[in-house]
């Protein structure tokens, strides 16, 4: 016996698709969904409009960075609190997720404010400090695009963790790292940022 089954159209506004880490407040029923006339919601994205995206992996590097990314996920994925911690916690690797295996053993498993506060004692405690001391102890030995690179570099470390220095201490210290004879010749103008000093230097 044949099956005759008759093909319909499905809209855009019906595709749905699933993120295993959000929980469901409602059954889709195809067909029956209708959105309020003139009502429109510009806070959140339908959810056929968001692209799949991989949930970021943390080493142990630049902590600060990674929870602000995952904080971004669960922002755009609608991640409620309760699945914070759980679907950080699958997205660790190397040192990280060998400390998460050995706190877990004598701690109860922390919710989402309290665990960024942990990683960033145990993995982001001593960046600040480090970023600083090697910004101040910087020279030029190599070409200026080499050490502009790492100057922006540490700068952006420092700032990260420490928004009051200004754009004038960046650029002062800057300066004293060039070479002799090129900071020579970029002190007269009294650069106050660092994109001036370094278009001086260039020059």
């Amino acid at each position: 016996m044949i099956v005759q089954i008759n093909a319909s159209v499905v809209s855009a506004d019906e595709i749905v698709f699933d993120n295993v880490f959000v929980g469901k407040t409602h059954d889709h029923k195809p067909g029956t969904s209708k959105r309020p006339h003139g009502h429109s919601n510009k806070d959140q994205l339908p959810h056929h409009s968001i692209p799949k995206m991989q949930f970021p992996m943390f080493d142990g590097t630049s902590p600060k960075i990674w929870i602000d990314n995952c904080c971004n996920y669960f922002t755009i994925y609608n991640i409620t609190e309760s699945l914070k911690v759980t679907a950080a916690v699958m997205h660790l690797e190397g040192n990280a997720a060998k400390w998460w295996q050995a706190y877990k053993q004598n701690h109860a498993v922390p919710t989402w404010q309290p665990f960024c506060s942990l990683i960033l004692d145990k993995f982001g405690a001593d960046d600040f400090r480090q970023a600083l001391n090697d910004l101040l102890s910087l020279k030029q030995t190599g070409t200026m695009e080499e050490y502009t690179n790492a100057f922006q570099s540490l700068q952006f470390d420092v700032t990260m963790h420490n928004c009051h220095y200004d754009e004038l201490f960046f650029a002062t210290k800057y300066v004293d790292g060039l070479k002799e004879e090129i900071r020579a010749t970029v002190e007269p103008h009294v650069p106050a940022t660092v994109d001036r000093a370094t278009l001086i230097a260039k020059i």
